[in-house]
């Protein structure tokens, strides 16, 4: 035997002169991919409610009744309703005056007017506001926990 020639096959696997060959079994693997599902983390969420207190500034305006009593004195047949006159609701007043002879007299009318004043305020308001935490642990592989 040359050292650069090839070994001879093992004696099992050749046939005995006379004999008829042997079959020889072949085993095959097979590899086969799948999914899992496994556990590799656990999420802890946190929220808490905050109260803050904020400045909010505000313009507008009030609206007053201004009532300013203007004296009439003057006899009618009849009462009439209030009316409006130039932006001014104008209510009557009745009295009835005994005399002699029994007379309607306009005592006198209310003129009442709408008058806008401007303003510039700040308020202080409070409001909640939410506030959340996420904190992620590891799971190691006999179950425990760790953190981030």
């Amino acid at each position: 035997m040359s050292p650069s020639s090839p070994p001879p096959p093992p004696a099992a696997a050749q046939p005995a002169a006379g004999d008829e060959p042997s079959t020889i079994g072949v085993l095959e693997e097979e590899a086969r991919i799948g999914r899992e599902r496994v556990v590799t983390g656990v999420l802890h969420i946190h929220k808490t409610v905050h109260d803050e207190t904020e400045a909010l500034h505000e313009t507008g305006f009030q609206e007053y009744a201004e009532v300013r009593r203007v004296p009439i004195g003057r006899v009618v047949d009849a009462a009439s309703p209030p009316r409006t006159e130039r932006g001014v609701t104008i209510v009557p007043v009745y009295e009835e005056r005994v005399r002699i002879v029994r007379e309607l007299v306009l005592a006198e009318e209310l003129h009442v007017s709408l008058r806008r004043v401007p303003f510039d305020r700040t308020l202080q308001l409070s409001r909640r506001r939410e506030r959340v935490s996420v904190e992620h642990r590891d799971v190691a592989p006999d179950g425990s926990t760790t953190r981030d």
